[in-house]
């Protein structure tokens, strides 16, 4: 049974159901605690008298203890949070984080530490985004202190179909509110550390980030350099980042499992096998390393996750408890939820225990699998049946997220495996000694030799033909049905029970079943969509699995546009394949019986025009006498600001009545027939 063999499962269920359940159910404080004082009564009571009463209460200790940690970690629920002042008129915030360059903007996370209200200044608490435009001059340092004109606002939800929840996912680290800030939003009024530790770790990024960039005279060297090591990925290109994503390593370019683990190796190759100490004195000794990697580069949650985890499962293994791995690893994950319940819902840290379970559970029947006498293939194998234990029980989760698989993982990342095993201790260890004579050139060269090497060969395998299968769009009911298959099959594998395998196949029939369903919708679909697109337009035209999308010639022909704001949409609709149509200015849409007209200018509307759509850009709006005819929709495009609606909205109060404004509305979709 699979509660016996792995007891924390079922704690650690209870507490992902009460971390959940506390979206969906919100009591006061002092519910909570009466509650909880009860709980522990019969607790403590059921110990003594009924052993099974005890047990089925501690699950539900667990269940409130994943609620109680994610209403204590809400900053919504801190009176001292300054989105209770966001009418005030300035206010105080500290950077802390490490800057990363945008485009046009830097951006920082900021602690808000008083606001000014009332001609008084109030102490605050919470984290707002700040983004200071490179015109200001100013470059934010972790640690400053400005004084900032008062515009921040809430970060807003999606408002395309199927758009990435950028509020949701801010939310769940506790950031609700960001700011666009100029030259003269703000003023510099001092400098100090809020963490001792943090301020190290970004002096080491910043002399690390130096000491590379003597010897990596690209930026792509120099940017995934920093990744690899320090786990600073802010520099790290889009075209790069999109060769690491093809090939399903973009793992490498964040401090991850993976890194703990080399770096673990190492450190065990020195200190056991090398010098040879006792198990207790080097574990503590490779511990305090892992510790000082981790805050080395930043304590970010991937880092702090991996760290923890791997230091949980080794102290596992150090007490002989081998086979308890999965147990081990389990439990680790409990500790982390308990104290950060937001992890919960954060893909990395849903990734890497997959990828980590998947390792655990089914390498070991991969690996036999395949016995090659040759000790070069072997290890070639062993680290292909690692990479595909870790595919396979990632699978569902990848599909469900980014709606793409990478059909060259098997052959990319064990390249890329070999070269971080390498480049990671070499990396390290160029830090120190870049300066020592002869040796740090050395050292150097073959770190760039071995950068080179990496990016080239990514790039090369992310070139092939059909690199990336796309366009998948599963639920989340089909995505736990692809969990269910994985857990059958194994069942199967391990005891060859004809109910099992009849299970399998009952669920497989469900997901054809439901894939011919979904295939029937998407090939009679018909619709038309006016996107949101902040300061431009979009009009997107379906017809079965082919879309037409008709905006300016510069967004038709910008790559971001697809994957920011038209990507999961199509990938939700099924579109194979998509045509742009560029328009400029005033144009007569036509597509179909569908009429749209696109205005620019007032001058371009004509009232006797019978047409299905008007689509307004920035002021073209008419103002009061013109006639608007009942069987024509009018909409108000993204070229419109918030404070260009509010203009209009002062200027006419049935604005709302007469127009469908974009901004407030979010995109509109409409069937046709």
């Amino acid at each position: 049974m699979v509660w016996h063999r792995y007891p924390a499962l079922k704690y650690l269920i209870f507490t992902i159901l009460g971390i959940v359940g506390y979206d969906y159910c919100k009591f006061p404080t002092s519910v909570n605690l009466y509650f909880g004082i009860a709980l522990m009564a019969f607790l403590i009571i059921s110990f003594f008298y009924k052993k099974p009463t005890f047990r089925i209460l501690l699950l539900l200790v667990f269940l409130f203890g994943g609620y109680l940690s994610a209403f204590y970690n809400d900053e919504k629920n801190n009176e001292r949070h300054f989105q209770k002042h966001l009418d005030c008129e300035k206010y105080i915030a500290q950077i802390s984080s490490a800057t990363e360059t945008k485009a046009k903007t830097y951006k920082v996370k900021a602690t808000v530490v008083s606001v000014f209200k009332n001609d008084k200044w109030q102490a605050t608490e919470g984290t707002s985004l700040l983004y200071f435009n490179h015109s200001a001059g100013v470059f934010p340092r972790y640690g400053e202190y400005y004084v900032i004109r008062n515009s921040i606002r809430e970060i807003e939800a999606p408002k395309n179909p199927y758009e990435f929840d950028y509020k949701t996912f801010q939310a769940r680290r506790s950031i609700f509110t960001h700011q666009f800030l100029r030259e003269n939003d703000f003023v510099k009024v001092g400098d100090s550390s809020p963490n001792f530790f943090l301020k190290l770790a970004r002096i080491a990024n910043d002399y690390t980030h130096d000491t590379f960039a003597k010897f990596l005279p690209e930026p792509q060297q120099l940017s995934v350099a920093d990744a690899l090591i320090s786990g600073q990925q802010s520099n790290i290109d889009n075209d790069t980042k999109a060769s690491y994503t093809k090939t399903g390593s973009i793992h490498a370019l964040a401090v991850s499992g993976m890194h703990v683990a080399i770096l673990f190796t190492l450190l065990n190759f020195i200190f056991i096998k090398s010098l040879k100490l006792p198990k207790n004195a080097a574990f503590f000794i490779i511990i305090s390393f892992l510790v000082v990697y981790a805050i080395y580069t930043g304590l970010t949650p991937s880092v702090c996750r991996a760290t923890l985890m791997f230091i949980i499962l080794q102290y596992g293994v150090l007490k002989g408890r081998e086979g308890e791995a999965v147990n081990t690893l389990l439990v680790s994950a409990l500790i982390l939820l308990l104290f950060i319940p937001s992890w919960l819902y954060d893909v990395g840290f849903q990734l890497s225990y997959l990828a980590v379970l998947g390792i655990l559970i089914l390498h070991p029947r991969i690996l036999i699998l395949f016995s090659p006498d040759n000790k070069i293939l072997s290890y070639f194998w062993e680290v292909t049946s690692v990479s595909l234990a870790a595919q396979i029980f990632t699978l569902p989760l990848t599909l469900y997220y980014f709606h793409q698989f990478p059909n060259y993982f098997l052959i990319a990342n064990p390249v890329v495996s070999i070269l971080s095993s390498v480049l990671l201790p070499l990396g390290l260890f160029l830090v120190p000694l870049a300066k020592v004579p002869y040796l740090g050139d050395l050292l150097g060269y073959l770190f760039k030799i071995l950068i080179d090497m990496l990016n080239a060969s990514v790039a090369y395998i992310a070139s092939w033909p059909g690199a990336v299968s796309s366009g998948f769009d599963i639920s989340l009911a089909y995505m736990l049905l692809m969990f269910g298959c994985i857990y059958l099959f194994m069942a199967f594998l391990k005891k060859q029970h004809i109910w099992r395998l009849i299970s399998l196949f009952l669920v497989l029939i469900i997901m054809l079943g439901y894939n011919a369903y979904k295939t029937q919708q998407h090939n009679a679909q018909h619709e038309i969509t006016f996107h949101f697109i902040p300061k431009a337009w979009g009009i997107s035209i379906i017809n079965g699995r082919n879309a037409t999308f008709i905006s300016a010639d510069s967004l038709c022909s910008d790559p971001l546009i697809y994957q920011y704001h038209l990507k999961n949409y199509y990938d939700a609709k099924a579109v194979q394949r998509v045509d742009y149509k560029p328009i400029n200015n005033s144009a007569l849409i036509q597509y179909d019986n569908i009429k749209i007209r696109r205005v620019a200018s007032p001058a371009d509307l004509n009232a006797h025009e019978k047409v299905d759509f008007v689509l307004f850009a920035n002021k073209a709006v008419p103002k009061a006498g013109h006639v608007f005819a009942d069987s024509c929709k009018y909409l108000i495009d993204g070229s419109y600001t918030k404070w260009g609606i509010e203009k209009l909205n002062e200027q006419d109060m049935n604005l709302a009545k007469k127009y469908i404004v974009l901004y407030e509305k979010g995109s509109q979709t409409y069937k046709l027939k």
